[in-house]
């Protein structure tokens, strides 16, 4: 009994740190990224409002892609420095199916590592979510921006 309490707080006392860690990424991610369409915003004015907007959005969805990927890789190192895959591609591509909650199960984690795998599920989803919310506050203002 005494090894499974000891299982199950070692992979909580990890996944707090990686959940913490990725939170961590995300916001200052997502703080630069409202700095740059801020700033973009203003310059483009009321006048330049569709390509130059369109490029602004491009932009704003890779960087959210950056965001999550550096997330993702975060994961997938861990995995890897732990040795619980073979590979680092196996951990990449374990860590990208969780993260996004696909979870196609041909590559699946050991007793001693699911807990894990399914708080990067919870936690990834959450960090979608987040961004979502952000794109949807950045098509707003270009939105907004046009009907004044």
């Amino acid at each position: 009994m005494d090894e499974i309490v000891t299982l199950i707080i070692r992979q909580l006392a990890i996944a707090a740190f990686l959940v913490t860690t990725t939170v961590i990424i995300h916001f200052f991610g997502l703080f630069l990224l409202t700095a740059f369409v801020r700033v973009n915003q203003k310059r483009l004015g009321r006048d330049n409002m569709h390509i130059d907007q369109i490029a602004v959005l491009i932009a704003a969805v890779l960087g959210l892609f950056a965001i999550h990927s550096a997330e993702i890789w975060l994961y997938a190192l861990f995995f890897d420095f732990m040795h619980v895959f073979p590979t680092l591609e196996d951990a990449l591509y374990f860590s990208l199916t969780s993260y996004a909650t696909i979870g196609y199960g041909d590559v699946v984690l050991s007793h001693q590592w699911r807990i894990l795998g399914a708080i990067e599920g919870v936690n990834g989803i959450l960090l979608l979510g987040w961004s979502i919310a952000f794109l949807v506050g950045v098509v707003g203002r270009f939105r907004h921006m046009q009907h004044y």
